[in-house]
């Protein structure tokens, strides 16, 4: 082995016990939050050996591996062999199926509208890019707020481009002339250079299916949604979903913003009876709704299934996205944001099951090949 290959390996190896080192700290604080006792949880969920198989089946990827992840999950799906180590998802996964490079243009929200054209979206009145100013078709403009005077819808959302989980999301309400956030804020030149400088965009606020509205109507509650496209055939499949739900009250539906969310079944979008927080915490009460009293099914499910079926295919360099999608006052689907990188699979191991399914055999034995032969760069300045 040269010393490229050594100092490779290397690289690699330190990369991902960073990416383990902050896993075990997230499985920490969800222990806490949950109360979980490991040892006695062991004689609950894992019962009759589990532990042993999933334990076999998962050291291959880490001679290392703690069975913490299977401890927990295991309360909310079963002792299912296939619940993926979040630090194996995010260290060897994504980096194959997601590859780094391909991220950062996914994640600035101004690209969507050239990535995604076609596609169903909020409508967007003005961005910044770099400090430089745009119409929604990407033409120059000297003041961002030039909309205003002429197209004065009731709402807008004003949101960074580049943030995540909701961070800087805000919404402003159009009165006598000028728009005012809820803390009495007026959206000008001033406020703009101060809160956000730049790479930001201003968006009409949708309005939202009346039936998705009922679950929480201060914010816009929306679907993630799951898709992987398959190594092996080529096609996309919907590998689960969740509705996110704003705490009463908020703007947003982040979970990390005080939001819940509530798995559903990607079958025929039947929403569970019971609710989750991002550390695990579940009840079956939310914003005065008992889950497990009502039955809810999310409307047009089949229309969102292909969808985000159609966004998918439209990200050539991305085999696993996490797609956030609203509902408009019709019932379409409407594109908020598509997650490449950053896949998010807490989500689905508390509320639906493992991550990826019958598809965990496939992924992993490719996944841990093109990981294994998957060459660092290595700049030295």
């Amino acid at each position: 082995m040269n010393i490229k290959s050594i100092a490779n390996t290397a690289l690699k190896k330190h990369r991902y016990n960073g990416v383990k080192k902050g896993y075990h700290g997230l499985y920490k604080k969800m222990l806490s939050h949950i109360s979980i006792d490991t040892a006695s949880n062991m004689v609950v969920c894992v019962c009759g050996g589990g532990v042993n198989n999933w334990k076999s089946k998962w050291c291959k990827y880490d001679n290392d591996l703690s069975v913490t992840s299977y401890q927990i999950f295991s309360r909310y799906i079963g002792e299912d062999i296939n619940i993926i180590p979040l630090e194996i998802l995010a260290g060897i996964v994504e980096p194959v199926l997601t590859p780094e490079p391909f991220r950062a243009q996914y994640g600035d929200k101004n690209n969507l509208g050239i990535l995604f054209q076609g596609v169903a979206m909020p409508e967007t009145l003005a961005r910044n890019i770099n400090g430089a100013c745009y119409d929604k078709n990407y033409a120059p403009v000297d003041d961002p707020l030039f909309f205003i005077g002429v197209n004065n819808p009731e709402k807008i959302i004003l949101k960074p481009s580049r943030e995540q989980s909701g961070r800087g999301v805000k919404l402003f309400k159009y009165k006598d002339g000028q728009y005012i956030d809820t803390e009495g804020a007026v959206l000008n030149q001033d406020y703009l250079n101060g809160a956000y400088k730049q790479n930001y965009l201003i968006q009409e606020a949708i309005k939202q299916s009346p039936y998705i509205a009922s679950f929480n109507p201060s914010s816009v509650n929306t679907l993630r949604v799951a898709t992987y496209r398959s190594v092996k055939t080529g096609y996309i499949n919907i590998l689960g979903a969740v509705l996110r739900i704003g705490s009463k009250g908020k703007e947003v539906d982040n979970a990390h913003s005080g939001g819940m969310f509530v798995g559903l079944d990607k079958n025929n979008g039947r929403v569970g009876n019971k609710v989750f927080d991002w550390l695990g915490g579940s009840a079956t009460e939310f914003n005065g709704i008992d889950f497990s009293k009502q039955s809810f099914i999310i409307p047009g499910w089949d229309n969102v299934c292909l969808f985000a079926k159609q966004v998918s295919e439209k990200i050539l360099f991305g085999n696993l996205i996490a797609l956030d999608i609203a509902l408009d006052e019709n019932n379409n689907p409407l594109l908020i944001e598509a997650n490449v990188g950053g896949f998010s699979g807490w989500f689905y191991q508390f509320a639906t099951g493992s991550v990826f399914g019958e598809f965990t055999d496939e992924i992993m034995e490719y996944c841990w090949e093109k990981y294994k032969t998957t060459k660092t760069s290595i700049i030295i300045n």
